[in-house]
């Protein structure tokens, strides 16, 4: 929804393995080869449409 609304966000896909679902999520926020941001919400993994 983020994306649709112009803001800049990551990449991520859900993969499902044998043991549970996967997040994985493409960095954006480098800057000189060092991450400037971590931050990935509890309430954002919660509600993640299952694919």
């Amino acid at each position: 929804m983020a994306k649709e609304l112009g803001i800049r966000c990551a990449n991520t896909q859900v993969h499902e393995t044998e043991n549970g679902d996967v997040l994985l999520v493409e960095r954006f926020d480098v800057s000189e080869g060092l991450p400037t941001n971590h931050f990935l919400s509890a309430n954002s993994l919660r509600h993640h449409p299952k694919q």
